[in-house]
Order: C-alpha cells, then structure tokens, then sequence
C-alpha cells in the first residue's frame, strides 16, 4: 500500500540490543515512530494472541483511509487487503 506509513519489523538476530527472542515492530520513520516490542516473557504462554493483537495495533497506526493499494511484484497480505476495501467501499 503507499500512502500509509512504512512498517518495518526487527527480531534479536538482527540487532543485538534486542533481548532473546524479542521482536519489535515500529510504524513510521523518525522521531515521531510509534513502536511495539513484543518480548517472552510478556507473550510466550499468548502466542495465540499476537496476530489478532498485532493487526490491531498496526490498524491503529496506519490509517488505510489515507491509502492506496499498489500494485507490485509481491503478492499482498489478503488480511490487509480486505481491511482495505472495507475502508474504500465506493471502489
């Protein structure tokens, strides 16, 4: 989608100031991101829990009225398409 802020996801491996197994998700760039760390200790034993919590919490900062779908060479997430459409029921 363009339009809407840049998602960008990190795990452990790839930045070490990260704790053990820990995740964190920032919607935007810059001073003014809003970020979420997911860690074990808070959702090991939720794991069922993050998808449904997650999409929430990105539905939060995204703002897909504010969107377009793009076309592009990946194939799209049906889940945010169809949160999308919902958004725009003229098109």
């Amino acid at each position: 989608m363009s339009g809407a802020p840049l998602i960008e996801v990190v795990s452990w491996h790839q930045d070490s100031t990260l704790e053990l197994y820990t995740v964190r998700v920032r919607a935007g760039a810059g001073a003014g991101a809003d970020e979420l760390t997911l860690t074990v200790p808070e959702w090991g034993r939720r794991a069922n829990e993050i998808g449904p919590f997650l999409r929430q919490w990105i539905t939060e900062q995204v703002h897909l009225e504010q969107s377009k779908l793009r076309k592009g060479c990946r194939r799209p997430d049906p889940y945010w398409v169809e949160a999308w459409r919902r958004t725009h029921p003229w098109l």
